[in-house]
Parts: structure tokens; C-alpha cells; sequence
């Protein structure tokens, strides 16, 4: 099947569930040319278009400076200092957007994620921690999470929605 360029596609799922909770991770991949406006648009659609007022966005699991999808952030900030479980450029940016229905997954991840999963952290762990980044036990390869990762993940967003009041 070939669709048009343009065309608004409408999966089954989307129209049964319309108006229930939203849940999105996007732009890892690009698409939004490294300018968090256009993304922030491309989220503002999505949430329009399904007429969600309960939703989530989902920081990016990347690590700071590997992500393809914004090729100008580095692991450090302005002040040559890591970013830590501090927020990223593309993170801030979300954040104020969506303010509390935002979850920085990434930094979810470096505070909760082994502890989630009962893993003990290791020193390697911890100056990771310090850099930014994700445990690599919670990995599968640079950008994906493992079954342990995405345990957590889902229980992080799992407490965000409890936290909205979206479910007890």
C-alpha cells in the first residue's frame, strides 16, 4: 500500500482510544531539525488531535550528547560542567512546555532504576550518574533500554500518572 505524503493516517487503536490518557515519547529519531520548537509543535498536535487533556510526555533515554535527534546538545553544559540529572537543553525545553505532565525519563532512570529492578549500583554506575548517563545495566545497546530498563521506565510512568491523579 502506498499513502500519499501528507495524508492523515488514523490507526484503529487511535479512534477507540481517543481521549484517553496519552502517553508520548517522540524525536529521538530527528525529525524536528534540532529545534525544540517544531518539536514541542509536533507534541502540540498530537495531544490536539486526540483531544486528550490527561497526557505524558516522556523525556528521551538517551544519554547527554548521543542522541541522534538533537545533534547539538553535549554532555556538558554552557559551563563545561556535566549535566548530571540535571536537565538537558532539550529536556528544559519540554519541561517548560508541559510542566507536570512531563517526565524526564532520563534522569528517572539515573535516581530509580536500579533500585526498581533491585541491581546494586556500582562505582562505574555512579560516576556515570555524575555525567548524565543511564546505567548500562538498564541497557541493551547505546539507546535502547533492556527488559530491567524498561521495567523501570514503565514504573516511572506509572507513578507520574499517579502523581496527575490519572490512577491510584
Amino acid at each position: 500500500m502506498t499513502i500519499p505524503e501528507g495524508t492523515r493516517v488514523y490507526t484503529k487503536t487511535a479512534i477507540d482510544h481517543s481521549g484517553d490518557i496519552l502517553i508520548l515519547e517522540i524525536g529521538s529519531n530527528g525529525g524536528w531539525e534540532n529545534d525544540y520548537k517544531t518539536l514541542i509543535l509536533q507534541y502540540d498536535a498530537m495531544i490536539q488531535e486526540f483531544g486528550c487533556k490527561y497526557y505524558i510526555v516522556v523525556g528521551d533515554t538517551d544519554d547527554p550528547g548521543t542522541s541522534i535527534g538533537d545533534l547539538s546538545q553535549g554532555e556538558t553544559d554552557a559551563n563545561g560542567n556535566y549535566i548530571g540529572t540535571g536537565d538537558t537543553s532539550w529536556e528544559a525545553a519540554l519541561r517548560l512546555a508541559y510542566g507536570d505532565h512531563f517526565i524526564n525519563m532520563r534522569t528517572y532512570l539515573i535516581e530509580n532504576g536500579l533500585k526498581d529492578t533491585g541491581i546494586m549500583p556500582t562505582k562505574d554506575d555512579l560516576e556515570n550518574y555524575k555525567r548524565g548517563n543511564i546505567s548500562k545495566k538498564l541497557r541493551s545497546d547505546w539507546t535502547h533500554l533492556n527488559c530491567m530498563g524498561y521495567y523501570s521506565k514503565g514504573k516511572g510512568i506509572y507513578l507520574k500518572g499517579v502523581e496527575l491523579g490519572y490512577w491510584s
